[in-house]
């Protein structure tokens, strides 16, 4: 079911599906303008907003897909998060091509060691819960287009413009935590991950309850 309801989800994005094929060049510009450093969780944020487009599709035109198959609320909500994870682990994926590439290109200061790997793929996907609680409850209670494209789309240029403040205010403090995460990877990355889940799942939660109340 899950599978299918991933592949339902695809072919509602087909017409957003140039930008995702486009992930590792969008990747690459990005990482040389920044720092390989941000390869991770940018992809995390890329990834969320992607695969968030099937909200900001005509309804008429996102649900007839769903028509193929007996579907409960709660499945098109858990058809949403699968989807969304799948596109997180794919734009993960993308950026172990990347990072070396970045590696290759870049001087040694601005390399992506290795031994940083673990930790900022943690905080990736940190970050992507994050999001998931803030936007995806908000895009199962909207039920117009509008309403849809200010969800998506206001909490992530206030997320965008959050982080990219934090990290040019406290580029030391955030070394500083890189630097203790690598010396106590066992507790600050298990910490992170659990509270990653945590997040996710009360994310899911939420959702379900809102969509199952909303009104068509």
């Amino acid at each position: 079911m899950i599978a299918k309801l991933i592949a339902l989800n695809w072919r509602i994005m087909k017409t957003h599906r140039l930008e995702i094929y486009l992930m590792p060049v969008i990747f690459i510009l990005l990482g040389w303008l920044f720092s390989p450093l941000f390869v991770f969780p940018l992809s995390a944020i890329m990834a969320f907003s992607y695969s968030a487009n099937p909200f900001l599709i005509e309804r008429k035109v996102m649900e007839k897909p769903y028509l193929t198959l007996p579907l409960t609320r709660s499945h098109l909500v858990l058809g949403k998060y699968a989807l969304s994870f799948v596109m997180l682990t794919g734009c993960i994926l993308i950026s172990f091509i990347v990072i070396p590439i970045l590696n290759l290109l870049l001087s040694l200061d601005w390399n992506m060691h290795y031994e940083l790997w673990g930790t900022t793929i943690v905080i990736s996907f940190l970050t992507y819960a994050f999001l998931s609680l803030i936007v995806y409850p908000l895009l199962f209670w909207c039920n117009s287009l509008i309403g849809s494209n200010l969800a998506l789309y206001i909490p992530l240029f206030i997320f965008g413009l959050s982080f990219g403040f934090i990290i040019g205010r406290f580029e030391e403090g955030f070394v500083a935590f890189i630097v203790y995460a690598l010396e106590n990877k066992v507790l600050v990355n298990g910490t992170m991950l659990v509270s990653a889940i945590l997040i996710l799942l009360a994310s899911y939660a939420l959702s379900v309850r809102i969509y199952a109340k909303r009104d068509f």
